[in-house]
């Protein structure tokens, strides 16, 4: 992690990226934009080629989820690339829809709505699949998280337990728990079985806006505005770290994936950062962006991460020995 540099850069569309995704398979990804738009670009050639467009949304895009292959991830591993089971993405816009997309180049339904998932009285803020790719979860600005299943399209929950802008979303790797932050700076544990809160994250004092869960599945981190990142354990119940990380909001947080050993973050400062997840000591930043850094993902081994930006950039990140 410590010889991470720039090993491609891409300009991802004429205005400013919101979102940012590489595929279960690791061959593709996927940006979102304020065009409205979402594109699949080639990760496994060279050359990031543009692969699809897909224009559907009324206003811009503000995440995005690639739907979990089913067996998990030793399937991901011996997939080939370009199989199109794969490659069903969902977006959430601030038009106050999330949509499900088949991209799967060169076929027939390249770049089509499969569904559309409305019900939500405000524009939304983040998407995320449950690790089955059965159900979809959405936070918005009218206070709420839903659930929806996502071969009929039909509202399986409406979670009301916020009291402020819902933001942040992330599944528990085995989808028992969710966890979802707001404006307020309180984040909830829920329990899927129930549909009730389990935990009550108290310790923000500004906006909680992205949330991930380390692959051991008792602990995650949360970003807010405050620049902070703070890790938490669900044995114990308590934030047990907390990451002075950043000198601007923190976009997004992502562990990676396997074994969780490395934390990346992403931020309005223009900069991400990867941080040991034993002692979080900040172990690289990543500077290249000459605007603020709103998203990060890992390829699926772990070896390369995936940036954008409002500079209408994307960038991949990978060991300087690689170049």
């Amino acid at each position: 992690m410590r010889r991470l540099g720039i090993n491609q850069s891409q300009l991802g569309d004429d205005r400013p990226l919101a979102a940012v995704g590489v595929s279960p398979c690791a061959g593709f990804l996927a940006t979102g934009a304020w065009t409205h738009t979402l594109k699949v670009w080639d990760l496994k050639g060279g050359s990031l080629d543009e692969l699809v467009c897909c224009r559907g949304h009324m206003e811009r895009v503000c995440g995005l989820a690639w739907m979990p292959l089913q067996g998990g991830g030793h399937e991901a591993e011996t997939m080939e690339v370009d199989s199109p089971s794969s490659l069903k993405l969902a977006s959430c816009s601030v038009d106050g829809t999330a949509r499900l997309w088949s991209v799967c180049p060169g076929q027939e339904e390249e770049g089509k709505v499969l569904r559309v998932f409305e019900g939500h009285a405000a524009r939304l803020a983040s998407c995320a699949f449950h690790p089955s790719g059965r159900y979809l979860g959405t936070t918005s600005w009218d206070y709420t998280w839903r659930l929806w299943d996502v071969e009929t399209g039909q509202e399986l929950l409406l979670q009301d337990g916020h009291y402020k802008e819902t933001h942040a979303i992330a599944f528990q790797g085995d989808g028992a728990l969710v966890v979802t932050g707001d404006y307020a700076g309180i984040g909830h544990v829920w329990d899927m079985r129930t549909g009730k809160s389990i935990f009550q994250l108290h310790g923000h004092t500004q906006k909680v806006l992205c949330a991930d869960w380390h692959p051991n599945g008792y602990q995650f981190a949360t970003g807010s505005s405050e620049n902070v990142v703070k890790i938490w354990d669900m044995r114990r119940r308590a934030n047990i770290y907390t990451i002075p990380a950043h000198s601007a909001l923190v976009a997004a947080v992502k562990y990676a994936p396997q074994d969780g050993e490395f934390l990346a973050t992403a931020s309005f400062d223009g900069k991400a950062k990867v941080w040991g997840t034993r002692d979080f000591r900040l172990l690289r930043t990543l500077e290249g962006h000459e605007g603020r850094v709103v998203d990060i993902d890992w390829t699926p081994d772990g070896r390369r991460l995936v940036t954008a930006s409002h500079d209408r950039t994307f960038k991949v990140w990978a060991d300087s020995k690689e170049f």
